[in-house]
């Protein structure tokens, strides 16, 4: 259980780094992936609120769960 919660957070806050850093990368993903699921607009139009906030809640996870 440990080990899932700490590749969570690090896919956290790797997805939090691209929304922050590479915008354009994501569209790129999302357009590929279109048949799957769609893209929300807010998500991008808040891009670094919510890049900020899935960076914290990654590094709180790996923090917490490597204490363990």
């Amino acid at each position: 259980m440990k080990l899932f919660f700490l590749l969570s957070g690090v896919l956290v806050i790797f997805g939090g780094i691209l929304l922050i850093f590479l915008p354009k990368l994501l569209i790129k993903i999302g357009d590929k992936i279109n048949q799957i699921t769609i893209m929300d607009d807010l998500i991008f139009l808040k891009r670094y609120v919510v890049g900020l906030t899935l960076l914290l809640v990654g590094f709180y996870l790996v923090y917490t769960y490597s204490l363990i």
